[in-house]
C-alpha cells in the first residue's frame, strides 16, 4: 500500500489471487468512486468519563446509553447491555449531533484478533446512543438502504479475510479506509438484497439465520469476482464458524 506503507500478510498463492481479484474488483472503502466512506470515534471512555452516569434502569429522553465494542455484534448493537449513559444536554456540547447521535450510522468494534470467530463486526448504532473509543462509527452521510448494503457487505466472509490480511489486534480506520468494497449500483438486485439480508441478520443474528448469512455471502463473493475455488479458500478459513 504506497500510502500508508503496509504490506499484508500473505501466507498463500491463493490468499495473493483473492486480494489481487478483490483489489481489481472493488475500489477502496474511502475512494470517492465507491462509498466514499469514512469512519471515526465519538466519545472517548477516559477524556469524557467525568460526564458519564450509570444508566437508569427505565429509559429517559433526557440521557442516552453509551454503547462499547463489546456490545456491538455482528448486525446488531445491543443497547439493553449498556450500562452507562450521558445526558442529552452534555452529550450536544461534547459532540455535533448531525453527524452523530441524531441519525443512524454503522459502528464497527476497534479491537479484534485474526484468530478470533470474525474479525471484523459491525452493526448499526441507532439514533439517541453514542459510542466510546473503542466503537468506529461511519461519519459520512449515506441513506438507510446504503447504509444496510454497506453493513452486509462489511460483516462478509470475503471483508473478514481481507481485513485478516492486515490486522493486528485492532481494525483502525486506515485499513478500513483502503479496504476493497465493491458498491453496487442502487436500487440494483443485489444492493436491494443485500440491504433486506442485514435487516433480516440484524434480527435473527448469524446464528438464527444462517441461511440467510450463507445466501448474503453468495452474493458478496460474486460481486468481488472470485471463483469458487477462491471463495472456497476463504470460507475454509472461518473454523469457528
Amino acid at each position: 500500500d504506497p500510502e500508508h506503507l503496509t504490506v499484508p500478510e500473505l501466507t498463500s498463492p491463493a490468499a495473493l489471487a483473492i486480494l489481487t481479484a478483490a483489489s481489481a474488483a472493488a475500489p477502496p472503502l474511502a475512494a470517492a468512486h465507491g462509498w466514499n466512506a469514512r469512519f471515526g470515534r465519538e466519545l472517548n471512555a477516559t477524556d469524557d468519563r467525568g460526564h458519564f452516569i450509570r444508566r437508569p434502569r427505565t429509559t429517559r429522553p433526557s440521557v442516552m446509553p453509551i454503547i462499547e465494542g463489546k456490545h456491538v455484534a455482528p448486525f446488531c448493537v445491543s443497547l439493553d447491555a449498556a450500562t452507562l449513559a450521558v445526558p442529552v444536554e452534555k452529550a450536544r456540547r461534547l459532540i455535533d449531533p448531525a453527524v452523530s447521535f441524531e441519525r443512524e450510522r454503522i459502528a464497527y468494534r476497534d479491537v479484534a484478533s485474526a484468530t478470533n470467530r470474525l474479525t471484523l463486526i459491525a452493526g448499526l448504532l441507532p439514533r439517541h446512543a453514542l459510542s466510546t473509543h473503542t466503537v468506529f462509527v461511519l461519519k459520512t452521510a449515506l441513506d438507510a438502504d446504503a447504509q444496510w448494503c454497506l453493513l452486509a457487505l462489511l460483516n462478509s466472509l470475503v471483508a473478514n479475510y481481507l481485513v485478516r490480511l492486515n490486522v493486528t489486534t485492532h481494525v483502525t480506520t486506515a485499513l478500513m479506509s483502503r479496504l476493497p468494497v465493491p458498491r453496487p449500483p442502487d436500487n440494483s438486485p443485489a444492493f436491494r438484497e443485500l440491504a433486506a439480508l442485514a435487516r433480516a441478520l440484524s434480527a435473527a443474528g448469524i446464528e438464527g439465520a444462517p441461511d440467510a448469512y450463507a445466501r448474503l455471502n453468495s452474493i458478496v463473493a460474486t460481486l468481488y469476482e472470485l471463483t469458487p475455488e477462491h471463495y472456497e479458500h476463504v470460507v475454509s478459513t472461518f473454523p469457528l464458524l
